[in-house]
């Protein structure tokens, strides 16, 4: 009966785990789905811009050519006439044909060409016919008459504006839709994967419960005389349960590993289009920087600010994944040399802004990654300097005192933190800034949370996410006192170096 019941357990355990990877796979899949749906209507939105873009340049080669008649102002309207084909394919690619768009895209190709072949009326005209029948071509039409029936070029263009504006809009709800349900599925996905997580936890626990007292009660059911085997039967069966428990946990590490690398992969995924849009924006304001119309700069400039915070958010969430995959063995860190190395990578910031930083003299030795004690420090006075009151220059005060014997807290990650009690180092970084308000206070230490918007303050909401992230790491603990107007000051703690320990160098 007992065997049964340890053979129900297995049953349960093997149909619970299979049923936990069904649902993560459901809702990771879930979430890559929406990320596609959210890049293809900004591609559609981009190729939208680029017709656009290159009707304009089209018309403004033609254009120079009815004034000049400089066959070399034909050479953009050749390029241009490419890259309107080939930005049509694309949003024919991009819409699915069943998509209520998909009218608005059949619209615009008609429109482009249309308005192409008015251009070259145009320019025919202006070779066989002279400037002033290619400027009445242009002003009424192409045959040249106040009133005439053909639509001129403006007219079409126009219609083409107006056509390109509502698709721009319809794409433009759906892609706030989108990212709206690819944050819901982010979430979900998360949260999903943590209680899978914390489930098989419990049922490998349940499992090894129960097949202890499996074996506990065969032992006490068996005789003496039959100890000899029943204790080979045992040593049996514990192996056999071990090497089952262990093949279950190097399931679960290799599922966290590749969870991981997944995150770290799709990471660097994302960088390579974005080096490409850096790499075609660069080239088209070196150029055609020239041809470009301002609203035509505009939108290459907004392109590359945009990708240089995408560039930003993904090197910071990278940051945000090595605390643990890139972290280094604990060695004695000398605080007065990370202090005064920072201090000397952010020597053009504080000079920018007017700013000072004061350090308490004889600041302790800590235990810790050498990298990330000087990343927490770095990045505490980088916000220090950024969040400051307008005109007035910034002053950042750095102190530490020792504190007495302190168990790490439950939150300690690192398998070298000591769980015994502990001495430990608490280090102030205080500003006269602009503060904030202690309820966000929870807020501030989360992923992609920001009390500010991006134009009042550069940053991506990360920064604060990795120092606490670190500070735990090591199994310590971070706050913030603040007031709105009267400054901020965060407070970590690190444990202290052993007596008599040789300091590692910090400078790397």
């Amino acid at each position: 009966m007992k065997r049964t019941a340890l053979l129900l357990w297995f049953v349960a355990v093997a149909v619970l785990l299979a049923a936990n990877s069904v649902v993560c796979y459901v809702n990771v899949r879930k979430l890559i789905d929406h990320s596609a749906y959210v890049s293809r209507s900004r591609e559609t939105i981009f190729a939208l811009d680029r017709l656009m873009s290159a009707l304009k340049d089209a018309e403004t080669s033609e254009r120079g050519y009815v004034i000049t008649q400089d066959p070399t102002y034909l050479e953009p309207y050749r390029e241009s006439i490419a890259a309107i084909k080939t930005e049509s394919r694309a949003l024919d690619d991009l819409v699915p044909a069943d998509a209520p768009q998909q009218m608005q895209v059949t619209a615009l190709r008609a429109l482009a060409d249309e308005k192409l072949e008015i251009l070259l009326k145009v320019v025919e005209i202006r070779d066989r016919q002279g400037f002033d029948a290619a400027k009445s071509a242009i002003q009424y039409g192409i045959d040249g008459r106040p009133g005439a029936p053909l639509r001129n070029g403006k007219r079409v263009m126009d219609d083409a504006r107006t056509v390109s504006e509502n698709l721009r809009q319809t794409e433009k709800r759906e892609l706030d839709a989108r990212q709206a349900e690819r944050d819901t599925a982010s979430t979900t996905a998360t949260a999903t994967l943590i209680g899978a997580g914390g489930l098989n936890v419990f049922l490998l626990i349940g499992l090894g419960v129960a097949v202890y007292r499996h074996v506990s009660a065969r032992a006490a059911a068996t005789a003496e005389r039959e100890r000899s085997a029943r204790l080979a039967a045992e040593v049996d069966e514990r192996h056999r349960v071990a090497r089952t428990l262990e093949a279950l946990n190097q399931k679960l590490e290799t599922s966290n590993r590749e969870l991981q690398d997944f995150a770290h992969v799709a990471s660097h995924d994302l960088q390579e289009p974005l080096r490409k849009i850096q790499a075609f924006g660069d080239r088209l304001q070196k150029r055609f920087a020239g041809v470009l119309a301002d609203d035509g700069r505009d939108y290459v400039d907004r392109m590359q600010n945009a990708a240089g915070r995408m560039q930003t958010l993904i090197s910071d969430l990278l940051a945000f994944a090595r605390v643990t995959t890139k972290a280094k063995p604990f060695a004695v860190v000398d605080l007065n040399t990370v202090t005064r190395d920072v201090l000397s990578d952010l020597e053009a910031r504080i000079e920018s802004t007017g700013g000072t930083v004061d350090v308490a003299p004889d600041l302790p030795t800590v235990e810790g990654d050498p990298t990330q004690v000087r990343q927490v420090v770095q990045n505490l006075i980088s916000n220090a300097l950024k969040f400051r009151k307008p005109n007035v220059a910034p002053h950042v005060r750095i102190t530490a005192r020792v504190l007495g014997l302190v168990a790490p807290p439950e939150g300690a990650t690192d398998p070298t933190v000591t769980r015994t009690p502990h001495p430990l180092v608490e280090i102030s970084v205080a500003d006269n800034g602009i503060g904030f308000d202690e309820k966000y206070l929870d807020r501030i230490f989360n992923v992609f949370q920001r009390l500010h918007g991006r134009h009042e303050y550069e940053g991506t909401g990360i920064g604060l996410a990795v120092v606490r992230k670190i500070v735990e790491r090591h199994g310590g603990t971070i706050t913030a006192h603040s007031r709105e107007g009267h400054g901020a000051t965060f407070v970590f703690t690190l444990p202290l170096a052993s007596v008599g320990a040789e300091v590692a160098p910090t400078s790397a």
